[in-house]
């Protein structure tokens, strides 16, 4: 009803609203009996579109239901409106107000030397000043502006706050002689136009505004021209404080400066509306995504029980941390959703437009992996081109342009990647092995990207430095179609919204106004900020997923509050750091309508009790641990009120809430329980239900999953279970018997050797050929061991051959050849078979990063230098027979075969009538004890393996030839650490050779490759174990495994009935103990 213009004060959103509606309700009723009426609407003005689209809902769900004549406005809406009555058009070029601000800064020395070196540093300043002209600050205040601050000489921020009004200065006038404007001076020209012409451009026959609690400068200048010239009713909520509903909280402080602005205009009034308190619960869980699942499921139970969807509100501070435990948790419960200005997750397009976003901001300095997404490349492509890029040491994209592909392939065709990919066939030799293939680049396709990066180089280095926006844009479409992406930009992911982003641009910024070339970058991938993401819910019905912003002024019958931890509600509240608070206060006289920072704690007390009186039923929520598991306090809003809810509701037990559970939960709790009772069935449910479109149906995957649970954890509760818990299986290493086509072929002296120390790792390594996955995020590849030692055996060997190119091959050809003289090369020889070695074994591995070969030389080095003086010290090197002999010994295996040891020998020398075949080692030497234990040292490592090669060099050609290891190590300071030397006739050598070699070859053929997760007879684990290259595909670290290896072995040993491969394997694991003539368990 029309009448003087009045403040009423509503004690909290339900009363604000309630006598709202009931005011509007006599309205329309006036209408029902004056038609004419309808001749001037009826407006409400409201801080947001949420409350908006609510309040809409609210109207026509109330009696009478349908509602003709009243409209519903945000305020910005309300001035758009006024304006287009006016026929004036929305001022231009609200986009460039940061550009602006960065231009104006630029000449204030201060805040250059203080902003420009940080990335987007300019942020904070553009907010400072946004605040500034929020205030109602113009170039006319600057003045005045300044002479209050310089009352304030000897604060040292006063400097920093001049300068930052200065340029706020130069904004306004800049703004003004380009007929520019931010969003917010829409505001600022309703105001004037309401002011001389309201009846024709506002007409109304009333105006209530509700919702509002603050507003800014300008915001509150419409404001109070609505109610000095309209007749208006303002509606301020004051909540009353959750700790004692009787009284008015303190938060409510925050309408202080709303109400004095507007209520010396108003006659002040009580709705005289109450609700009743709030029924509060509150709700601890242990982590986001606990916290998020159980408000799903009493949203659940609500929706089973027929509460209205759009009356159910789930509410943050914050949304960003919860979103996707929203997504999947109200997605497998089915509950309907919206999330208005939720952001969901990045789409393909939105990951596009990131990349693109990072080729445009840092050029050339782009990274390789941003510039090959910005091409619109996926899958091999772009896996296989990221790789090999990076394996040939280009980072970034200048250096993809620079990339020299003849000089780093060689004349190969392809460069191997370091990723495997199957196995090949293997070649003759001692190491009968199959050999992993590389996956390999193309060479045409490296020429073709290194063109590509060429050319997107070039047309960035052309870019005009500054231009119109419609030169730009002509120029970035230019990119578009070819030098990122094949196709244009509208027809990849990404281009149209980049495209929509670069009208909107062309459409807002005066024609003729010049920009640099990075200003426009920016002004582009301001557009593009929330594009690329996938909507989070609905279109505005069902349960209505809110920020507090959001939720300001609405009401709910059922409200959850998310996330009140320390930091996150309350929101930590800072200071401007350009012009704190004390000035700002200062500056009232001059700029009243400045905000203070410190405000926000006035404000989010004020939110918080707002949202505990928005509805009769609210749960309070909050998590114990953060995503990384640091522990996460209450927030201290809580405190206020758990001693009044504990005498209401008292406080929910975790996991109190009783409600549905998705077949995946289900699942979980199956397993957690060890009921395998229906595990099938529960399990293909729940794959059925998290990925309905899987390759493998959810009945087989179930299957196969069960019987993987029954080997790996067997239900001890059966005999079934028991009797598999004795026995081991595939996932221990029992692979079976060798068999025709078996990759495994004949054992090697290293394959033995390995077998001793693990033969589950010997397995991975030499049967599956697995190497160590490389790690993706490593800035530089690692030079390891295998690499250096790798180019230290080339080196030695082709010394051998640059003497004696003919040397033998074979340990039969080099019985009787003629030995050879091998002088040490010169510097500058030896130099260029370090460098071509390095360069072999690095482009082998796939590693062509720039300096790492040079850097593979440098750690060989001092290998080669101690090789010179051990075996070369007067220059030359007699007797030389052979480099890289393969050889064979037959030794007595188990049930009187025989075995065939194959190996291969670095260098063999003829001395003094006998064959030397050594074996060059860069790794650390045994440990030998002095001549009395030296004889058991020796046996000792033969049988674990460290010196089982050379045994069988010696025991190859008894009498006639010796087994001898060269330690190359730089800091090995004696020259006795350095060389071990076996003869066959020292003692227990042979011996030690055909037990190990037995054993390890009856493993081997029979395929018992356990992993050895213990010491035989002790209960820790080998030292090896910690830097295994192949623990993550080991059962290393699962007691159960340790503790059933360990029952096996020793329970299992000389059991009656077990099989040739339990034997083998048994035999294995205790050899070590057995050559020391230890207990070996029961019938070992």
């Amino acid at each position: 009803m029309s009448g003087p213009s009045q403040l009423v004060v509503a004690r909290g959103p339900r009363a604000s609203e309630t006598w709202l509606l009931a005011q509007l309700a006599a309205h329309a009723e006036a209408v029902r009996q004056d038609p004419a009426l309808l001749a001037l609407p009826v407006r409400v003005v409201v801080p947001s579109a949420s409350l908006r689209q609510h309040l809409c809902a609210r109207l026509v769900g109330s009696p009478p239901g349908a509602v003709v004549g009243v409209e519903v406005h945000t305020l910005f809406g309300l001035a758009a409106a006024v304006l287009e009555r006016a026929g004036e058009a929305p001022p231009q070029g609200h986009a460039l107000f940061p550009v602006l601000v960065r231009r104006a800064a630029a000449g204030e020395a201060l805040l250059r030397a203080a902003f420009s070196p940080l990335q987007d540093g300019w942020g904070a300043l553009v907010a400072t000043v946004r605040d500034l002209l929020d205030a109602g600050f113009q170039e006319a205040h600057a003045e005045a502006v300044d002479e209050r601050l310089a009352e304030l000489a000897g604060d040292p921020a006063v400097e920093r706050a001049r300068a930052v009004v200065r340029v706020a200065a130069a904004v306004d006038r800049e703004s003004r002689r380009l007929g520019l404007g931010r969003r917010e001076a829409v505001l600022q020209r309703a105001t004037h136009l309401v002011r001389t012409d309201r009846e024709r451009l506002l007409p109304a026959r009333a105006v209530f505004v509700h919702g509002f609690a603050e507003a800014t400068g300008l915001a509150a200048d419409l404001l109070e021209a609505l109610v000095t010239r309209c007749p208006t009713t303002v509606v301020v909520d004051e909540p009353p404080d959750p700790a004692a509903p009787s009284q008015v909280d303190a938060g409510a402080v925050f309408t202080r400066r709303l109400r004095e602005r507007l209520g010396r205009h108003l006659l002040e009034d009580v709705a005289g509306v109450e609700a009743p308190p709030p029924e509060l619960r509150l709700r601890r869980a242990p982590t986001v995504d606990d916290e998020v699942r159980q408000v799903a499921a009493s949203v659940r139970v609500l929706l089973d029980a027929g509460v209205r969807p759009e009356g159910i509100g789930v509410v943050a501070r914050v949304l960003d941390p919860f979103t996707v435990a929203l997504e999947r948790h109200f997605g497998r419960l089915g509950i309907p959703y919206a999330c208005p200005g939720g952001r969901g997750s990045p789409t393909p397009a939105g990951r596009r437009l990131a990349a693109i976003a990072e080729v445009l901001r840092h050029g050339v300095d782009a990274s390789v992996d941003a510039w090959l997404v910005a091409e619109d490349l996926a899958g091999e492509a772009l896996v296989d081109l990221g790789v090999g890029l990076r394996a040939c040491g280009a980072a970034r994209l200048g250096e993809v342009a620079d990339l020299p592909v003849d000089e780093l392939l060689a004349g190969e065709e392809s460069l191997p990647l370091p990723v495997r990919q199957g196995i090949a066939a293997a070649e003759e030799g001692d190491d009968a092995m199959p050999q992993v293939r590389h996956r390999r680049l193309a060479r045409q396709r490296l020429l073709a990207a290194v063109a590509r990066a060429a050319a997107l180089r070039g047309q960035l280095a052309a870019w005009p430095a500054a231009a119109d926006v419609a030169t730009h844009r002509a120029w970035l479409v230019t990119l578009g179609g070819g030098c990122l992406g094949s196709s244009p930009w509208t027809g990849s992911p990404g281009g149209e919204e980049l495209s929509e982003a670069l009208r909107t641009l062309e459409g807002d910024i005066p024609a003729g106004l010049r920009l640099a070339r990075e200003e426009f970058v920016e002004l582009v991938l301001a557009e593009l900020a929330e594009a690329g993401r996938a909507p989070l819910g609905g279109r505005g019905g069902g349960v209505q997923v809110l920020g507090v912003t959001e939720a300001r002024g609405r009401t709910f019958a059922h409200l959850f509050l998310l996330g009140l931890g320390r930091d996150m509600f309350p929101r930590v509240v800072r200071e401007d750091p350009l012009v704190p608070d004390r000035l700002r206060a200062a500056l009232a006289v001059v700029l009243p309508d400045l905000n203070l920072k410190l405000g926000g704690f006035d404000e989010e007390r004020y939110l918080f009790a707002q949202l505990l009186s928005a509805s009769p039923q609210v749960t309070l929520s909050w998590h114990a641990t953060s995503d990384g598991g640091a522990p996460v306090g209450e927030s201290p809003l809580l405190a206020r009120v758990r001693g009044w809810v504990s005498e209401v509701a008292g406080e929910d037990a975790p996991g109190a809430e009783v409600g549905p559970a998705t077949a995946l939960e289900h699942a979980i709790a199956a397993g957690l329980a060890g009921d395998r009772q229906g595990f099938v069935e529960l399990l293909a449910l729940a794959r059925g239900e998290a990925d309905p479109d899987g390759v493998v149906a959810p009945e087989e995957l179930a299957r196969a999953r069960q019987e993987v649970l029954d080997e790996l954890d067997p239900d001890l509760a059966v005999p079934a279970g028991r009797q598999r818990w004795r026995e081991v299986g595939p996932f221990f290493g029992f692979v079976g018997r060798v068999t025709a086509g078996d990759p495994r072929g004949e054992l090697a002296a290293t394959v033995a050797a390995s077998m001793v120390g693990c033969p589950w790792a010997t397995f991975l390594e030499r049967v599956l050929r697995l190497e160590e996955p490389p790690d993706p995020l490593a800035a530089v590849p690692a030079v390891d061991a295998r690499s250096v030692g790798a180019v230290v055996h080339a080196v030695l060997e082709a010394m051998c051959r640059l003497a004696a190119p003919h040397l033998a091959a074979e340990l039969a050809a080099a019985d009787g050849a003629s030995p050879v003289a091998v002088p040490w090369p010169p510097v500058e020889a030896l130099e260029v078979l370090l460098a071509r070695e390095a360069a072999r074994v690095a482009r082998g591995a796939g590693l062509l990063w720039p300096g790492w070969h040079a850097l593979l030389q440098e750690r060989a080095r001092p290998f080669l230098e101690a090789a010179r003086e051990f075996d070369w010290g007067s220059g030359v090197l007699e007797g030389v027979c052979g480099v890289e002999v393969s050889g064979a010994v037959v030794v007595r295996g188990w049930e009187g075969e025989q075995v065939v040891l194959r190996f291969r020998a670095d260098r063999v020398d003829l001395r003094d009538a006998t064959l030397v075949l050594t074996d060059y080692k860069t790794g650390n030497p045994p440990r030998l004890g002095g001549a009395k234990a030296r004889t058991g040292d020796i046996v000792k490592g033969i049988v674990g393996g460290a010196l089982l090669q050379g045994a069988a060099y010696a025991v190859a050609m008894p009498g006639r030839a010796l087994g001898r290891y060269l330690f190359l190590r730089p800091e090995l300071a004696e020259r006795e650490e350095r060389e071990v030397v076996l003869s066959a006739g020292d003692d227990g050598v042979r011996e030690a050779l055909e037990d190990t070699v037995a054993t390890a070859a009856a493993a081997w053929r029979e395929g018992a490759f356990f992993p050895r997760l213990l010491e035989p007879g002790e209960d820790r684990e080998p030292r090896r174990c910690g830097g295994c290259a192949y623990k993550a595909a080991c059962l290393r670290g699962d007691s159960g495994a340790r503790r059933r290896l360990r029952e096996w072995a020793s329970g299992s040993a000389g059991a009656a009935g077990a099989g040739t491969a339990e034997r083998a394997a048994l035999a294995l694991w205790w050899l070590p103990r057995a050559r020391k003539n230890e207990p070996a368990g029961e019938g070992a």
